[in-house]
């Protein structure tokens, strides 16, 4: 399959964001608000 380079950057960055987000609520015991900050950014 092949992948256009600009698409996997975009889904590179996206992630990244999403997981840096997440992060953030990490160890503060709620799943719910760590689920939802990935999802909002």
């Amino acid at each position: 399959m092949i992948i256009k380079n600009g698409f996997v950057d975009l889904f590179v960055k996206t992630t990244s964001e999403a997981a840096y987000a997440s992060s953030l609520l990490k160890g503060k015991g709620d799943k719910i608000a760590a689920d939802q900050a990935a999802v909002d950014k």
